[in-house]
């Protein structure tokens, strides 16, 4: 299973996916793929959340400009996504995880 927006063939991503999630790693951030999400990854030897940045450029993308704003607090994580629109950022997605239901 891909833990990015799209499909992905990574050496060894599927070992690494479930490494992490077998250890006490909660949150892991990442870019590169140039549109962001936040999504919760089980494995069988547990969980974590994988959020993934957006992109300040406009150039070539299909994705408007944006950023994740990440409150972590001792009982939640909270992941907001804002998005350039009409000339500023602006809050356009908002999850919040329990960090109880990150651990096994």
């Amino acid at each position: 299973p891909s833990v990015t927006p799209w499909p992905t063939a990574t050496r060894r991503g599927i070992v690494a996916v479930d490494r992490i999630a077998a250890s006490s790693v909660e949150l892991v951030l990442s870019g590169h793929v140039h549109m962001p999400s936040a999504d919760l990854v089980e494995r069988a030897q547990g969980r974590y959340l994988a959020v993934t940045s957006g992109t300040l450029s406009s150039r070539l993308r299909e994705h408007p400009p944006s950023f994740n704003r990440l409150v972590i607090e001792p009982e939640a994580i909270t992941v907001e996504t804002q998005t350039y629109e009409a000339g500023d950022f602006h809050p356009t997605a908002s999850s919040v995880w329990d960090r109880a239901d990150l651990r096994f």
